[in-house]
């Protein structure tokens, strides 16, 4: 089920994508609807166009301003089809909202919609959620005057959700804390309360809470995907589309960022805070551990096996799908990946792909059954 209301236009420079990818998640962890070319645009379509209608019909166009912004590229005729757009708009209207990445120096363009903000320092998601509020009443931070502060807490606001009618709390336990789901059917006032609590109790970390409306849903549930990474870019990019699609919460290498804890830290915490795992697997090993020897992709592997989590793998079709030498490894690598990969085949119900679209269908169609056999389910 796609999320339904007002529509968010991100416009970013490539060398932004992962800043605006996090955003993205924010956003949509949020309950806001949000277009993005990444995450938008499929096979077959006529790109340009989508992208002018996606731009014109938006709400709110997001534009993710860095040193590397004005330099040319395509996102220079989504901005020029946003200014145009604009005039179009009410007086007033904040339909353009820039959101400031590092420290820069205002675009003419910009300084008519942007002034009297400080652009020696970068603007927080906080920031961007209250500039949506103003335009199109997203929910977040819609506190009235004459609602009670918010417990000081994390106990005592768990405590508080659970007294509420409407209110139902999921615990998923992360080390020593708690990732918290929260699901209710109304009362944005307590969504805002509960938000803003969890916030500062987790930080502007990857979210560690959801705060969604209407039933227990599984496209909340956070799914780990687990592979190596430059050999298979296209089909990362293709199975998180395809997870979007499902709306469930995608964690992987691409949203880690930067993390005072060491690489192998960072990834097995993030496969704790999941609930399902996906493991792709080719013709590499990948980055290798110095202190077990084996490679992050089956640190990992083996992090979702320790926790229990349902696992789907998919391994490369050998035999059907051609991969370029550079990305097929040789000598001690080569070994440990062929004895995983039989580890896997026999432990598991594996299935084999061939492109990023069969590998994105392939999980489509398997990772729904998995949802429900965990008593969630999803509109697929």
């Amino acid at each position: 089920m796609a999320h339904q209301g007002p529509t968010v236009f991100i416009c970013y420079a490539k060398r932004d994508s992962a800043k605006a990818d996090e955003i993205y998640q924010h956003l949509r962890a949020a309950g806001v609807s949000v277009w993005m070319d990444r995450h938008s645009l499929f096979l077959g379509d006529n790109w340009k166009e989508e992208i002018r209608k996606a731009v014109i019909n938006a709400d709110v166009f997001v534009v993710l301003l860095s040193k590397g912004f004005d330099e040319a590229g395509f996102r220079q005729t989504e901005l020029r089809w946003a200014i145009k757009a604009l005039e179009t708009r009410p007086p007033n209207s904040c339909f353009i909202i820039p959101f400031i990445i590092e420290p820069i120096s205002l675009p003419e363009w910009c300084q008519p919609i942007h002034a009297g903000v400080d652009l020696s320092r970068p603007t927080s998601f906080e920031e961007l959620i209250l500039a949506l509020e103003k335009q199109i009443g997203v929910g977040l931070h819609n506190v009235k005057k004459s609602v009670e502060p918010p417990p000081s807490r994390l106990e005592e606001l768990l405590e508080y959700v659970r007294s509420r009618e409407n209110a139902t709390v999921f615990e998923i336990k992360d080390g020593d804390k708690h990732g918290v789901l929260i699901t209710m059917c109304s009362d944005n006032d307590v969504r805002t309360r509960l938000y803003r609590m969890l916030a500062e109790e987790f930080g502007q970390d990857e979210p560690a809470v959801s705060i969604v409306i209407g039933n227990p849903p599984a496209q909340h549930v956070p799914v780990f995907v687990g592979s190596t990474y430059e050999d298979l870019r296209e089909y990362r990019d293709a199975v998180q589309k395809a997870l979007h699609r499902l709306e469930t919460i995608v964690r992987g290498m691409e949203y880690f960022g930067s993390k005072p804890g060491s690489p192998k830290e960072e990834c097995l915490r993030v496969v704790r805070t999941c609930k399902v795992y996906i493991g792709i697997f080719a013709m590499r090993y990948g980055s290798i551990d110095d202190e077990t020897g084996k490679s992050m992709t089956h640190l990992e592997f083996e992090e979702a096996e320790r926790l229990g989590l349902p696992s789907l793998i998919y391994l490369v079709d050998e035999s059907r799908q051609p991969v370029l030498p550079k990305f097929v490894e040789t000598g001690e690598k080569a070994e440990k990946l062929r004895k995983l990969k039989e580890e896997l085949k026999k432990r598991f119900t594996v299935s084999f792909y061939t492109t990023p679209q069969d590998l994105a269908k392939r999980i489509s169609q398997d990772l729904p059954p998995v949802l429900r056999d965990t008593g969630l389910t999803v509109n697929d």
